[in-house]
């Protein structure tokens, strides 16, 4: 099951970027990055976002379940801490 569940999540994962690569959000009236540079930018970003999945996919591999769920609840509260410090 579990094998399953991360086939379809890389999978959701990869078809996101692959879309946001190819423009189909600006096609649905979503903001959209003008010229090469913000192409660029948006195929890097995915490519980041995807390397990350499969660290973090390598990382609950490692680590057993309940770790691996407080090492993400941990990285998320820093996250939304560092967010609203950027916001005030």
């Amino acid at each position: 099951m579990r094998h399953k569940l991360r086939q379809a999540a890389f999978g959701w994962t990869l078809a996101l970027a692959v879309g946001e690569a190819l423009g189909v959000g600006e096609a649905l009236g979503g903001p959209s990055a003008e010229g090469p540079v913000g192409r660029a930018a948006e195929l890097g970003l995915a490519a980041i976002g995807l390397v990350g999945f499969g660290l973090g996919l390598k990382l609950q591999d490692r680590l057993d379940q309940r770790s691996f769920n407080r090492a993400v609840m941990v990285f998320l509260a820093v996250l939304g801490v560092w967010l609203v410090a950027r916001a005030l």
